[in-house]
C-alpha cells in the first residue's frame, strides 16, 4: 500500500465531484490520500489532472462498483463516501488519528454524516447508529447492541479477508449492514467518528434520480436481507468469497438499459423521463 487512505466514491453525478474533491483537501491535511471515483459517467477533465485522483468507468450496481474499486485502491485504509456530499474540515485527520491510536485492523470507524435536501439535514442522534434504532433491522439474527455504518473507514486488507460486500444486494445499504454485522461477529468494534464527516444531499422517495435505489432496496434487497438475518445469526458466513462480484451483471438493470447505455447524467435522466 502506497498511501494512508483511499477515499472511494461510487457515483453517477460527476457534476458534484469537483466540490467533493476540493473538500478532501481540508478534511485530510495530515495524511497521504487518493480519491477513487467509479461510475458510468466521465468526470471533468481537470479533475483527472490531479495525481491523487483515479476514475474507472462502470455501469454495475453500487455494491459491485465499490467492490471492484477496492481492487484499485492504494490506501491502507479505505473510506467509502457519497458523491452528493462534501467533507468537513479535519474530519478525516481526526478519524485516522483516532484509528491509529486506539483501533485494531478489525475495527471500523463509522464516519458519521448528515443528509437532507440541499444539504440541510439535521445532525443525527448517536442512537441512530445502532441497528435496533431502525425498525427494519429488529430481526432475530441481529444483536440489539450491534452498530451500523453506511460510510465506513476500514482496513483494506481485512475488508478483503472477510470477502468485502455481498454483491448479490442490488444497492449498498444492505450490503453495508451485512459487512458491518459480519465484522462484529468476528470480534471487530464499530466506533463513531469524532465529528460528522460528511454533509450530503438527499432525494426522498422516488424523486430525482433516487427511484432505482428505492426499488432496489424495497423490492429486491429487503427480502434477501430478511432471508439472511430474519431467524438466526448467520455466523457461518462471516467470511465470503471476495470475488463474488464476478457473478453479478456488468450493467445494473434497475437503472440502465443494457442496449442503450447513457453517456452522461443528463442523458440518463432524459431517458428515464421518456
Amino acid at each position: 500500500m502506497n498511501r494512508e487512505l483511499s477515499i472511494l466514491v461510487p457515483g453517477i453525478r460527476p457534476h458534484n465531484w469537483a466540490d467533493l474533491y476540493e473538500s478532501t483537501k481540508t478534511a485530510c491535511t495530515k495524511y497521504d490520500y487518493e480519491v477513487v471515483f467509479i461510475g458510468p459517467f466521465e468526470p471533468p477533465a481537470q479533475l483527472l489532472e490531479n495525481n491523487n485522483v483515479k476514475y474507472f468507468k462502470d455501469y454495475s450496481s453500487v455494491p459491485v462498483c465499490i467492490q471492484k474499486a477496492t481492487l484499485e485502491c492504494e490506501g491502507k485504509l479505505i473510506f467509502h463516501t457519497v458523491d452528493d456530499g462534501t467533507l468537513a474540515k479535519h474530519s478525516i485527520d481526526m478519524a485516522i488519528d483516532y484509528y491509529k491510536k486506539y483501533c485494531s485492523e478489525k475495527d471500523i470507524i463509522n464516519m458519521r454524516y448528515r443528509e437532507g435536501q440541499n444539504k440541510k439535514g439535521d445532525s443525527l442522534p448517536l442512537g441512530y447508529w445502532k441497528a435496533w434504532y431502525h425498525g427494519d433491522l429488529r430481526l432475530r439474527g441481529i444483536d440489539r447492541d450491534w452498530s451500523i455504518s453506511l460510510q465506513p473507514m476500514f482496513d483494506s486488507r481485512y475488508f478483503k479477508e472477510l470477502g468485502g460486500f455481498d454483491c448479490r444486494f442490488e444497492y449498498s445499504n444492505h450490503c453495508h449492514h451485512d459487512f458491518i454485522f459480519r465484522v462484529q461477529m468476528d470480534g471487530g468494534k464499530i466506533i463513531n467518528s469524532p465529528i460528522e464527516s460528511c454533509n450530503a444531499d438527499h432525494f426522498p422517495g422516488i424523486s430525482g434520480d433516487h427511484e432505482p435505489i428505492c426499488i432496489a432496496q424495497h423490492q429486491f434487497d429487503d427480502p434477501k436481507f430478511i432471508e439472511l438475518y430474519g431467524t438466526k445469526k448467520p455466523t457461518d458466513r462471516i467470511r465470503i468469497n471476495y470475488n463474488n462480484w464476478e457473478e453479478c451483471p456488468s450493467v445494473w438493470k434497475i437503472r440502465f438499459n443494457k442496449q442503450k447505455l447513457p453517456e452522461t447524467y443528463e442523458e440518463m435522466l432524459s431517458k428515464n423521463e421518456n
